[in-house]
């Protein structure tokens, strides 16, 4: 017998690809997160769709969800979202998760012991995440550190920017080669030296950059620095310094002077999540 929901899910595949949502894998750009680890991002920030479990990476790296009176951070929870019908087209998507929430990606309670253990977004099957060849993961605080900080020439190929009119934080790949007649300064500290429309970061996509867009935070269904401040979930637990496990998660965040990662965040607050695949 057909297992109808595979049958919905490859239809629903098919529609992101006729809408335009990226089908062919992680970015090309690789990555060190360790000596001797490589990465590829995806191809744009995950989504939930909770009516249908189903999964997606937006359609362009600076796209996020926000947190308007419409957005599904805060309405997925209530009738007006769970009671729709099951629509690729939907705004009834989220894109900030509580730490850990692979299996139960609508969790919103704002207790950390409902986050205890950490299950990887990258177990779920992603309509357009490569039509499911290699399976995403989650880098770690350690590998997050390393992109950011230890790789070689790590303060060169980071900065922040405005992509599309979108506030976030570029990364560039370890092997990077600028697209003629644009131009990127590293760690700019600001918005507006690194300014990109969507036919210009369509060349720096190509050349191998990676774009976090600013999606804020949520806290229960309270939306938080949307279009100011990215947060992204790490793996990691944090210890505290007698080795104890604490109620927080790591993560990393930017705003438009600073950055880097963070030892602990409130597990149950909503952040964004970016997958990785590893270069094999």
């Amino acid at each position: 017998m057909i297992n109808m929901k595979k049958m919905f899910m490859l239809l629903l595949c098919a529609a992101c690809v006729s809408a335009g949502f990226a089908s062919d894998g992680p970015l090309p750009g690789k990555f060190s997160v360790s000596e001797t680890t490589q990465v590829r991002f995806s191809s744009g920030n995950l989504q939930h769709q909770p009516n249908g479990s189903f999964w997606r990476f937006a359609e362009h790296q600076y796209d996020f969800i926000g947190g308007s009176a419409t957005a599904g951070n805060v309405n997925y929870a209530f009738d007006r979202c769970n009671n729709e019908r099951i629509d690729p087209y939907y705004d009834c998507w989220i894109d900030l998760f509580g730490w850990g929430t692979g299996e139960n990606p609508a969790l919103s309670t704002e207790d950390s012991r409902d986050y205890w253990e950490f299950v990887d977004w990258g177990i779920n099957t992603i309509m357009n995440g490569g039509f499911f060849t290699y399976p995403y993961r989650t880098l770690n605080w350690e590998e997050w550190f390393y992109l950011l900080v230890s790789r070689p020439n790590a303060d060169q190929l980071r900065g922040q920017a405005t992509v599309n009119k979108v506030h976030g934080f570029i990364l560039l790949p370890d092997e990077w080669e600028l697209p003629k007649k644009l131009a990127f300064t590293p760690d700019a500290n600001n918005w507006a030296t690194n300014t990109y429309g969507a036919s210009q970061w369509k060349q720096m996509e190509a050349a191998g950059a990676v774009f976090l867009p600013a999606g804020g935070f949520r806290s229960g269904h309270q939306m938080s620095v949307v279009g100011v401040m990215g947060f992204y979930w790490a793996s990691d637990v944090f210890f505290d310094k007698e080795g104890n496990r604490t109620e927080d998660g790591r993560d990393i965040f930017f705003s438009e002077k600073r950055f880097g990662p963070r030892d602990h965040e409130k597990r149950f607050y909503g952040l964004s999540v970016r997958l990785v695949q590893d270069v094999r």
